[in-house]
């Protein structure tokens, strides 16, 4: 911790954005916390969440350089009138992330932080209208879409920071420019069914999200090629009072195809192959100690698929279990553990040991993270993550810790 706290120090410079991202936070929520409109009335609701990594490396195989990043979100949502026929809403989200990059000191392959982006840049992440039909058992949105924020998701599995924890890793290393999901998205149309306790969803995404040539701002290209990814996903909740809880299955294709990782045609061009694959969720309520109030434990469990012949990954998985409530006089805190794996496919192993002289049958990750609601609008987030046979090196790297800080205004 010493180390990062003197790279802060020794560099104010590099830290300006820090300051101005959480001066933007702060102003920006004391001026919208005046607004009194309830998220499930008609109107605009406001919203600005800060969060800040502080990370350390604890083992000689990983960089003990101090790592500092942050992620801004203002959010503004409109919500019109229900009506019997359905609801309108509609959301513009900016996004502005800034600071270190403890991918590039650590070498891992998945990342370390969810907040980590390729470059530093501010942008808009979404930006969609929803109609809602049929007295909102069926809508449709269309716009500036982030997959993950209602495919591929469990609450339990979203308290941790390391980026398997979201999207899937064999889902998330698809597409020439990622999936449409964090820190890039791109137009999509996505359809919603209500069915009683369960639903059934589907997307159409643009194949390419952003500029790959450009990560800087906001782009919406649309080029031939680029093609289309789809995805289906059927689920039934599993909720006991405020306690999440969720079963789903999902499935995935791109329309473009994509170069084979070895395998070549007569000409010596890679043989071009379809990516597609399947994903499970499942998050349940194991123990309730307080429904009522939200108290209570949820084991969670994700595994997914993807095309070997095209993907590094051949499938992943990660589960873990989370306590809500941990004490009766703290029922927002929140403690967690969790481990994620992926699975590197046969040709990606054969093109490592062609390479460089080594291959890893796959990656393994650990976490544990205690979050604590200090304010209503202050969360502290303590973790600690074991990293084994991340990157290309054929060994582990040991532990890391960190520190999340999260201001969420109003």
């Amino acid at each position: 911790m010493r180390s990062m706290l003197r790279a802060m120090c020794a560099r104010p410079r590099r830290f300006g954005g820090a300051i101005l991202a959480l001066a933007v936070a702060l102003t920006t929520g004391a001026a919208l916390a005046d607004d009194e409109t309830p998220a499930e009335e008609a109107g605009f609701t406001y919203q600005a969440i800060y969060k800040a990594d502080l990370m350390q490396g604890l083992s000689q195989r990983i960089d003990r350089h101090g790592q500092f990043l942050g992620n801004l979100d203002l959010k503004l949502g409109w919500r019109g009138r229900p009506t019997e026929a359905g609801t309108t809403r509609a959301l513009i989200h900016l996004l502005y992330n800034h600071g270190d990059k403890p991918n590039e000191r650590y070498g891992t392959a998945q990342g370390v932080s969810n907040i980590e982006t390729p470059v530093n840049t501010g942008k808009v992440y979404q930006a969609w209208l929803e109609q809602g039909l049929f007295g909102d058992d069926f809508t449709l949105l269309a716009g500036l879409y982030d997959l993950n924020s209602e495919f591929y998701v469990t609450d339990s599995s979203a308290m941790f920071i390391h980026p398997a924890f979201g999207t899937g890793a064999e889902l998330a290393q698809t597409g020439r420019n990622g999936p449409s999901i964090f820190p890039n998205t791109s137009v999509a149309l996505r359809a919603r069914l209500r069915l009683g306790a369960g639903y059934l969803q589907g997307a159409i995404f643009d194949g390419v999200p952003g500029d790959p040539g450009n990560r800087r701002g906001t782009h919406i290209r649309f080029r031939q090629g680029d093609g289309v990814l789809q995805i289906v996903e059927a689920g039934v909740g599993l909720e006991q009072g405020k306690l999440p809880g969720k079963f789903a299955l999902g499935t995935w294709r791109y329309s473009s195809p994509f170069d084979d990782q070895s395998d070549v045609d007569a000409a010596g061009a890679p043989v071009q192959r379809r990516n597609r694959g399947t994903y499970l969720l499942f998050d349940y309520p194991l123990l309730a100690l307080d429904a009522a109030a939200g108290r209570g434990v949820n084991v969670f469990l994700r595994a997914g698929e993807a095309n070997p012949d095209i993907n590094r990954f051949g499938w992943a998985v990660d589960a873990g279990a989370t306590w809500r409530g941990p004490f009766a006089g703290r029922p927002d805190d929140a403690v967690g553990i969790g481990f994620a794996y992926e699975r590197n496919s046969r040709k990606a192993r054969e093109a490592a040991l062609a390479d460089q002289g080594r291959a890893i049958g796959g990656e393994l990750a650990l976490e544990t993270d205690y979050r604590a609601q200090v304010l209503p609008w202050l969360v502290l987030q303590p973790n600690l993550q074991y990293l084994r046979r991340h990157g290309d090196g054929a060994g582990s790297l040991g532990w890391l810790a960190g520190l999340r800080v999260e201001i969420t205004l109003p």
